[in-house]
């Protein structure tokens, strides 16, 4: 049987790839330090900008003076992170004289039989994916297909968790013996980091200026005199910059699911449906969040926190972790506690039921000392009903402002504390709303909200099963999109008979999955009036 299919319409264009809207830049012709540029866009816009392809990087030199051919500061510095968004550990395992970065492009980080190495991002190579979905303890995988960088990146935040992370020599020995002594793989390392804590693997340097391997730290400027190629510049000059900002969505639609499940299967279902289980990023999303619950429950509900492998320094008010701006007490952490004060300018980690005084932080307002006495978890809870949260301190000045307020020798509570889950999308904001107790007294190492307690969170067992809440756009998964096709049989077939339309069908799925389209596609013949699919249209 000879069956030619013909498609009317574009695979493309019928089953289309949603795309997500570009970030508004915003060129800032007043010259600041990295530093202070950074300040600048987070309070004014959201940050410095993130560039992740040449189509960001035309619209950003479009947005600078034309008569200005100077630098200009974007959202990159140089150093190590891991593919999570998280700062390099002190762990490492750099084979001797590594990383080298030669190259224009981005580097990214490779398990050799030696130890790590940087290669090019754009060598094809196996990957290690790590998955921590069922196992809080994690286990790694070695995938033997070869990728760039970024396609095992992407597969790995797909079918897995992530890329492998390698935190300390027990898990350099898990990805040893998952790689063997003749294989070399890509484990979760790129150089440099965005303000934002973001990921991008787009690089775009001048020849010769990839981050050096030293300790110094540069950040990247976009030097309009070479068609805006990249170099890496002492932080502290003087320089215009560019923000991002305007299209950041205001919100995420969120979708209750009356239908109790285990985290993990609540967790499938809405990756299927929607996008993810839900992820909270503030007090207005919590507000949206118990709006979308059906009147009348009050009981608990999943949402995508669970527990980490390693715990991270972040902020109450959940808009970055730790920054590149830290000023720890000589010492410190030193693990007295999981919550921090700040006295004599600097910060010291310390038991979050101690009661002290705190600061809160009020948006176009600033900072408030509070006068009375209140442990960590109290302190959080007053300033979000209050005001908007506790303190957060990204730079030197906003310490100094904090400073000022207290009195000499004073401790006050504010905002960084130590984090230790994470978000099913990989979102690294740390905004928590835990209730009293939570999530130490917890039962489990997922999270649920409570809806009898105001929407607090508590810990619990992620076998349990509960009712949860999903976000992202609704029935994405599910479009009904109708597709004329012209088949013909050269009279050999009649392309109505059930198991000439399943091989047909079959053909249409081939092509969708040959073009990278068939993942969640679900194809169907549409009848006609008459009961059939086809009609015969006559030769011309």
């Amino acid at each position: 049987m000879d069956l030619n299919v013909f498609l009317l319409l574009l695979l493309s264009a019928t089953f289309g790839i949603s795309s997500s809207a570009l970030q508004q830049f915003y060129y800032v012709n007043v010259k600041k330090s990295w530093l202070e540029a950074q300040s600048y866009c987070r309070a004014t816009y959201i940050d410095l900008a993130t560039v992740g392809s040449m189509e960001d990087m035309n619209r950003l030199k479009a947005a600078v003076d034309p008569a200005y051919t100077g630098a200009v500061w974007i959202g990159l510095k140089k150093h190590w992170v891991l593919s999570t968004g998280e700062n390099i550990s002190a762990y490492n395992n750099w084979v001797p004289g590594q990383p080298n970065e030669g190259n224009v492009e981005a580097a990214c980080g490779v398990q050799t039989p030696q130890g790590w190495h940087d290669f090019f991002c754009s060598t094809m190579l196996y990957c290690v994916c790590f998955d921590d979905r069922s196992d809080p303890s994690g286990t790694f995988i070695l995938i033997r297909s070869n990728m760039t960088w970024t396609q095992a990146q992407t597969y790995c935040s797909q079918h897995y968790t992530n890329l492998a992370s390698v935190h300390n020599a027990q898990e350099q020995q898990q990805v040893f013996t998952v790689v063997g002594n003749n294989t070399s793989a890509w484990i979760g390392l790129i150089s440099g980091q965005w303000s934002d804590k973001g990921f991008s693997p787009f690089r775009y340097w001048a020849n010769g200026q990839a981050p050096e391997s030293t300790s110094t730290e540069k950040c990247a400027a976009m030097m309009m005199s070479n068609s805006g190629k990249w170099t890496q510049s002492q932080c502290d000059l003087q320089n215009p910059f560019i923000c991002y900002g305007g299209l950041q969505p205001l919100f995420r639609l969120y979708h209750f699911v009356n239908d109790p499940k285990t985290w993990t299967k609540a967790q499938t279902y809405c990756r299927n449906r929607f996008t993810d289980l839900a992820t909270v990023d503030s007090v207005k999303d919590m507000s949206s969040l118990m709006k979308a619950v059906d009147l009348g429950y009050s009981g608990s509900l999943w949402i995508g926190l669970k527990q980490a492998t390693q715990p991270r320094w972040g902020w109450s008010r959940g808009d970055e972790l730790l920054s590149n701006f830290s000023n720890w007490d000589a010492g410190r952490p030193n693990g007295t506690g999981q919550c921090v004060f700040t006295a004599d300018e600097v910060w010291r980690d310390y038991d979050c039921t101690v009661a002290l005084y705190f600061v809160c932080y009020k948006e176009g307002t600033g900072y408030i000392l509070v006068e009375t006495s209140k442990n960590w978890y109290d302190a959080q809870s007053y300033c979000r009903t209050s005001y908007t949260d506790l303190a957060s301190i990204r730079s030197p000045w906003e310490q100094k402002q904090v400073t000022d307020l207290v009195v000499k020798g004073g401790s006050v509570w504010v905002g960084l504390f130590l984090d230790t889950w994470q978000w099913s999308d990989q979102w690294s904001l740390s905004f928590r709303n835990w209730a009293s107790g939570q999530p130490s007294s917890g039962t489990g190492s997922c999270s649920a909200v409570v809806m009898g307690d105001s929407g607090k969170w508590i810990a619990d067992d992620c076998n349990v099963q509960h009712p949860f809440i999903c976000y992202g756009e609704e029935d994405r998964m599910k479009k009904k999109q109708i597709m004329k096709v012209t088949v013909s049989s050269n009279g050999k077939a009649d392309v109505n008979e059930p198991f000439v339309r399943a091989a047909l069908l079959n053909e249409i799925e081939k092509q969708l999955e040959r073009q990278g389209m068939a993942n969640g596609t679900k194809l169907s013949w549409r009848l006609g009036n008459n009961g059939k699919v086809f009609t015969l249209k006559p030769e011309r």
